[in-house]
């Protein structure tokens, strides 16, 4: 009716290559995901980390 059709670019042999694909990038996405949200927590712990210690005040030597 609307005139629309289906192109299959990567045609798999069989259905179980398919599903390989398909577990793959499920897992891919996920590790990402799992991997990006270790990195924001441990940025925030360091900020944290860091906020919480108390200034550090320098004392210039340079031999005056």
């Amino acid at each position: 009716m609307q005139d629309r059709r289906i192109e299959v670019i990567d045609l798999a042999e069989n259905g179980k290559e398919e599903l390989i694909q398909d577990l793959v990038s499920i897992v891919t996405s996920f590790c990402a995901r799992l991997y990006g949200q270790r990195r924001s927590r441990r940025k925030t712990e360091r900020l944290i980390a860091e906020l919480t210690q108390p200034p550090v005040t320098s004392v210039s030597s340079l031999g005056e």
